[in-house]
């Protein structure tokens, strides 16, 4: 077998790979990520495009820039999740 079916991660990567493992095991830091995506992103050493995907949820993107698809996926649901609450709590019944 000469080719990874899911690629190891690029060492350039470790920050945002951090960023979202963070996320998925602190409900806190996922609050403030939630609260302000753009400002807590900084926090971490992420260059522009890595930020950029972070804050505009783009899991595509982000498995395209070699970000494990699990952890996408992870991140991607929690993201949608929280999303969806937030919608359902302001929605009257």
């Amino acid at each position: 077998m000469d080719k990874l079916y899911y690629p190891r991660p690029r060492h350039e990567d470790y920050e945002l790979a951090r960023l979202i493992h963070d996320l998925q095991e602190n409900d806190d830091l996922f609050a403030e990520f939630m609260a302000s995506p753009e400002a807590f992103v900084t926090s971490y050493d992420l260059d522009d495009e890595a930020a950029k995907l972070a804050t505009s949820f783009d899991y595509d993107g982000l498995v395209a820039r070699g970000v494990h698809p699990m952890l996408a996926v992870q991140f991607m649901r929690r993201v949608e999740w929280n999303l969806k609450m937030t919608v359902a709590k302001k929605t009257p019944a």
